[in-house]
């Protein structure tokens, strides 16, 4: 495997993890009441 391609599986990874956040922050901030 290049470096490249590893680059591109790490970022791929964490734009996963960045939107299991945000939809994790949305779910929260829909939970709570205004």
């Amino acid at each position: 495997m290049t470096r490249n391609e590893k680059d591109t599986i790490n970022r791929r990874t964490e734009n996963r993890h960045l939107l299991q956040r945000m939809k994790r922050g949305l779910e929260a901030v829909r939970d709570t009441p205004p």
